[in-house]
């Protein structure tokens, strides 16, 4: 299999996110989110298992994603939902939705001559040269992508020492797949498992403000599944128990 050009790179990772058939596609994901302060030791505060739900259309240079994606937050040491969170460096407790929401968005990839262009979920809209760089052994092969950006903008006003600067952050995933299945053009998917790593600059919101400059990062996997499959797995049965509706609209949008 060729990846020199942008083209065919395009091509091949456009079947290992999702199918090019315009067929739905499911990636179950786990996760744990950490944070740390200054000084202080790195902390587990939760757990999260979300399901993204992507349909795509590819069509000679251009790769066109309709994206969203829903979850649940978990305890960090259980898998009761985190309806409440103690804030472990001011002590103090607030109550927290458990539910997670993205989306709908739609984000673009586009092959030139030179290099491949793009967005992202996260910011649909900048288009930037995309950061992707690909490995293999034996038959093994997997991109990485190292995306970093600005996810928020700061208020200087604010009272919250963290909250006065912009929230950046960047993502680092990588996707595995098999050099066999890329190699099989009619192939419209290929399997696909990722591992990723969020950094960012400051507490996630919903865990409330630590009082100082603190940071946080999200270690996690993800799966792709199609919806035969998506169904037998007792995680995603969960996630309809609270997010029904959202996957129904999934399932209808185009």
């Amino acid at each position: 299999m060729d990846l020199r050009t942008p083209t065919d790179r395009l091509h091949a990772h456009a079947r290992m996110l999702a199918d090019t058939n315009g067929s739905l596609v499911y990636w179950l994901h786990f996760a744990q989110i950490y944070a740390e302060v200054p000084g202080g030791p790195v902390m587990l505060l939760a757990r999260a298992q979300t399901c993204a739900v992507l349909r795509a259309t590819h069509k000679g240079n251009k790769l066109r994603v309709a994206y969203r994606e829903a979850g649940i937050y978990l305890a960090p040491d259980s898998d009761q939902m985190l309806t409440e969170f103690r804030n472990p460096v001011t002590g103090k407790v607030t109550k927290m939705d458990p539910h997670f929401r993205e989306g709908p968005a739609v984000y673009t990839r586009t092959a030139t001559p030179v290099t491949i262009m793009g967005n992202s979920e996260l910011d649909v809209k900048t288009q930037r040269p995309v950061r992707w760089s690909w490995h293999s052994s034996g038959t093994k092969i997997w991109m990485i992508n190292d995306d970093p950006g600005t996810f928020a903008p700061g208020d200087p006003k604010s009272e919250k020492v963290q909250a006065r600067d912009p929230l950046s952050g960047r993502i680092l995933q990588t996707w595995h797949a098999d050099q066999r299945d890329l190699a099989r053009p009619r192939l419209t998917s290929v399997p696909c498992f990722k591992n990723y790593v969020v950094a960012t600059s400051a507490w996630m919101p919903f865990f409330g403000d630590p009082g100082v400059r603190g940071s946080s990062f999200i270690r996690g996997m993800g799966s792709k599944l199609n919806e035969q499959q998506v169904l037998q797995t007792p995680e995603y049965q969960k996630l309809l128990e609270t997010h029904a509706d959202f996957f129904a609209e999934a399932r209808k949008a185009s």
